[in-house]
């Protein structure tokens, strides 16, 4: 079940002081506590301005159109924003050099009118950080072309780094009629230029993806990546049409690497999924569908994958990944449950592999407590969803 969100009393809240001259600067942020209130302060769309939630807002199943492109900080005050269906692509239009923290969305369905990538906060970001954010019991549902995800569609070019950190999505269904489309559990698109390196980690991630034959790039955490650190994050996705995907990893659908600075880390990262089989030509894998395109490079270390992987073809499948095209891997420390199949090598890929295999491992010496290179099994944050109990990864003491 979903926790749920109580009411904090106003004397209790930082920054919900009704005396304060409520300026918008982050140490007087402007005061919302009635849905009518929020709909007329955001609709405004100004920019740079910071803003609290002092109590919690049921729109008791209204429907409105999305908000503006909103540029500032939000701070949820850990309220909750309830019963919505919005026409467009999020809540917001866009986020754009924004912070949002400590805000709760449950009970909202979101269904995009247009063309365009399209999430539960917003259709887009750039210059985002998303801190202690919450997602529950949502649905966003398209027949449009674009991406899609439970936070974001996509993550644009950034003149900086954005953090995502510690935000959580549950029972939450992201359906799309469309293919070829981009979609993640988290964020649809993850894209960086310039050097942008995007931090991904302590997030947990639970959600129902449903897809149309052919779908590209699907990923039970991102969709598409090019740059970024995705690190100790716990997701579960279960896979409605397994069988019909062309790209799908169980955290990363697949990634275009671009030049030799570009880099995907992928670090302590628990991972489970129902099943992924791919189509014809299809390429799927238990952490990263395909590594195509480019001369960066792809690593990871001490992630844990449990779900079963197939596909067509014996090298378009594995446990850490369907298909390497270009650029480099390097893995270490990786451990799979053995329901995810008997795989022969481990993964595939059209390069040499022998270096790779070195570094991975089965399961079984994870399962039994004993410590492995990449760091050791916690039994104290064990992650529980409805399909079971996985464990975590912690990292190498220092």
């Amino acid at each position: 079940m979903s926790p749920t969100v109580s009411p904090t009393p106003p004397e209790q809240m930082g920054g919900c002081d009704p005396g304060s001259k409520q300026d918008g600067s982050e140490e007087s942020p402007i005061q919302i506590s009635d849905p009518d209130q929020f709909i007329e302060v955001f609709g405004k769309g100004e920019p740079g301005k910071a803003y609290i939630l002092c109590s919690s807002l049921d729109f008791e199943g209204k429907d409105i159109s999305s908000l503006p492109d909103f540029s500032g900080i939000l701070d949820g005050n850990q309220q909750s924003i309830a019963s919505l269906t919005i026409n467009g692509p999020g809540l917001f239009r866009s986020l754009k050099e924004a912070k949002v923290m400590g805000l709760t969305l449950k009970g909202i369905t979101v269904k995009p009118n247009r063309d365009g990538s399209a999430g539960i906060l917003a259709g887009s970001g750039t210059d985002v950080d998303l801190l202690g954010n919450a997602i529950y019991d949502s649905n966003l549902v398209s027949g449009y072309k674009g991406a899609l995800g439970s936070f974001l569609g996509q993550m644009a070019n950034s003149s900086r780094p954005g953090t995502f950190q510690k935000n959580r999505v549950a029972k939450t269904l992201l359906r799309t009629r469309v293919k070829e489309q981009p979609i993640g559990g988290f964020i649809g698109i993850l894209h960086a230029e310039n050097k942008v390196m995007h931090v991904i980690s302590n997030n947990s991630i639970q959600t129902t993806i449903d897809a149309v034959e052919n779908t590209y790039c699907v990923g039970g955490m991102i969709g598409y990546a090019s740059q970024g650190q995705i690190i100790e994050n716990q997701v579960d996705t279960e896979f409605l049409s397994p069988g019909i995907y062309a790209r799908a990893g169980g955290l990363l659908g697949c990634t275009q690497l671009g030049d030799g600075s570009t880099t995907i880390e992928l670090r302590s990262n628990s991972v489970h999924f129902n099943e992924l089989i791919g189509n014809w030509f299809g390429r799927v894998g238990g952490l990263i569908g395909a590594i195509e395109t480019g001369n960066g490079s792809v690593k990871a270390v001490s992630n844990w994958i449990d779900g079963k992987v197939d596909a067509a073809h014996e090298e378009t499948k594995g446990m850490l990944f369907g298909h390497l095209d270009q650029g480099s891997f390097g893995g270490d420390s990786n451990y799979w449950s053995l329901a995810g199949g008997d795989l022969k090598d481990y993964q595939s890929c059209f390069n040499d592999c022998n270096s790779i295999a070195s570094g991975l491992q089965k399961d079984e010496a994870a399962m039994s407590g004993v410590p492995f290179p990449g760091g050791e099994w916690s039994d104290q944050n064990v992650w529980n969803f409805q399909k079971g109990a996985y464990p975590e990864l912690l990292p190498v003491p220092k």
